[in-house]
């Protein structure tokens, strides 16, 4: 769970991207003219309905959780491109460095 790489912003990126691209296949598919399993009602078989109920749920996640990535991955890169910088070195409040090391002159 405390895994860095696990909530990288280029994990979060490849998630979103992977999800796009099973909602894009789904909708190329044409399981959208499926989707009458949300008015419940049972027009076709059970491998329409299937499908239908496959690109609801696909929808949702394209809809309400890919945004929320992206934005997450967004928000981790430019974090990380503003917090930190190659050349700083940790310091204490005494203005020694970590573990007793003498400041720079």
């Amino acid at each position: 769970m405390r895994d860095p790489k696990l909530w990288s912003c280029g994990r979060f990126f490849s998630y979103a991207l992977v999800l796009s691209a099973m909602f894009f296949l789904a909708h190329l598919a044409g399981f959208q003219s499926h989707t009458s399993v949300l008015a419940g009602t049972h027009s076709g078989t059970f491998a329409e309905q299937y499908f239908g109920l496959v690109y609801l749920i696909l929808y949702v996640i394209f809809v309400g959780i890919v945004p929320v990535m992206a934005i997450a991955g967004g928000l981790l890169w430019l974090g990380g491109r503003l917090l930190v910088t190659p050349d700083e070195t940790p310091r204490s409040l005494d203005g020694q460095g970590v573990e007793g090391e003498a400041p720079d002159a």
